[in-house]
């Protein structure tokens, strides 16, 4: 069925007012716009990529722009929901493993799609998953989702791979919860980035979907805090930004979120703003980099991905919004989807284009040369 019977809301700038109170900014009107205009026309108009469109304020991108596509649609039908066995006592670790490995098998860890290898590895003592040609213009540091406790770089393959079509990818295997809670992935991810960085030489962006999505943007954060090489750009799809909500289960049968992020946060405060991006201060927001939020109409956590863009906005950040119509949570995971390979071709877009600028004001910043080290070493 097509998402407009689904009583989805058909116009981004509506879904603005109504999940964070109030207008958007002008800015923010030309670049998140109603969707239910004629795709077509607008690529002869204007040619060139949809990002090019988006940034000139002439209409918003993706399929989404009209009905869902066959696949999406059959996959509606089916049911987007994650439907985990019962959750373990999260106090029995060795429950939890098993409890985590057969989801992980499930969900296909270890088969890689497409034609582009995984190569397992370590970077800052971390282990990782390397993908993509050597000689990118860009490495991209990758944090699966999973609410923390879920998830791995294997898993991850379905958007990595694609993703590694054009950019170098570090895909980091982070400890899990709730065997190792805040701040330890967060911690790991940290690690990764500044053994990539060591040097000021490479030229290197953050990713990451939902739990890991607000792994990017905190490290970004820590960053901007600890006076640290800032990423040349942030990636964060349908991102988890705010442990302060209590998420209910999308569908019946489903695990309930709230109980695997308080399996990772426990006695954190749920404001912290490396915790949650969504609460960091104005002047921590004001130093992101450039940032492209992908969300969807029927994602459970576009209200988060909204209040954030609007939060960094405010303050000055180069954030983009970019709310697919009808489209639900990670649904970049789905290969069959066109919707998927089309959010991250553009996704891929956006990155290198921000890859060819410098990260802005301020000294230190040297072009990057391909040549040297990446910071990754293969196993033994």
């Amino acid at each position: 069925m097509s998402d407009r019977s689904a009583g989805r809301p058909t116009n981004p700038e509506a879904d603005v007012r109504a999940e964070d109170g109030g207008d958007v900014a002008s800015g923010d009107r030309d670049r998140d716009r109603n969707r239910n205009r004629n795709r077509n026309r607008n690529r002869n108009r204007n040619g060139g990529t949809a990002s090019e469109r988006d940034r000139n304020g002439d209409g918003a991108r993706g399929l989404g722009d009209g009905p869902l596509s066959a696949e999406a649609q059959a996959r509606l039908a089916r049911g987007v929901g994650e439907h985990l066995p019962h959750l373990p006592d999260f106090t029995d670790h060795r429950a939890v493993r098993a409890w985590r490995e057969a989801i992980h098998r499930a969900w296909g860890e270890g088969t890689v799609p497409g034609e582009v290898d995984h190569v397992s590895g370590e970077a800052g003592g971390v282990p990782v998953h390397l993908a993509g040609p050597a000689d990118a213009a860009l490495t991209l540091v990758y944090a699966h989702g999973g609410g923390y406790v879920l998830g791995s770089a294997g898993v991850a393959a379905p958007i990595t791979a694609r993703l590694a079509r054009a950019v170098r990818v570090v895909s980091v295997d982070y400890r899990l919860a709730p065997e190792h809670p805040y701040p330890a992935a967060l911690d790991d991810l940290t690690a990764v980035y500044r053994a990539l960085t060591r040097t000021g030489d490479a030229t290197v962006a953050l990713a990451g979907d939902s739990a890991g999505g607000a792994l990017a943007a905190g490290v970004a954060l820590r960053m901007i805090t600890d006076g640290g090489p800032r990423p040349h750009a942030l990636l964060l799809l349908c991102p988890h930004l705010d442990h302060a909500e209590h998420l209910s289960p999308t569908d019946p049968g489903t695990a309930d979120p709230s109980s695997l992020t308080a399996a990772y946060r426990r006695r954190t405060d749920p404001r912290d703003p490396l915790l949650s991006p969504c609460h960091a201060h104005p002047a921590l927001l004001a130093g992101l980099p450039p940032t492209l939020v992908q969300s969807g109409t029927a994602d459970h956590l576009r209200h988060q991905a909204i209040r954030f863009v609007r939060r960094a906005r405010s303050a000055g950040a180069p954030v983009e919004l970019d709310l697919w119509e009808g489209l639900w949570h990670t649904w970049q995971y789905h290969r069959e989807l066109p919707e998927a390979d089309r959010a991250l071709a553009e996704a891929v877009t956006f990155l290198l284009t921000h890859a060819a600028r410098p990260i802005g004001p301020g000294p230190g910043w040297h072009r990057p040369d391909p040549a040297r080290s990446t910071g990754v070493r293969p196993p033994g």
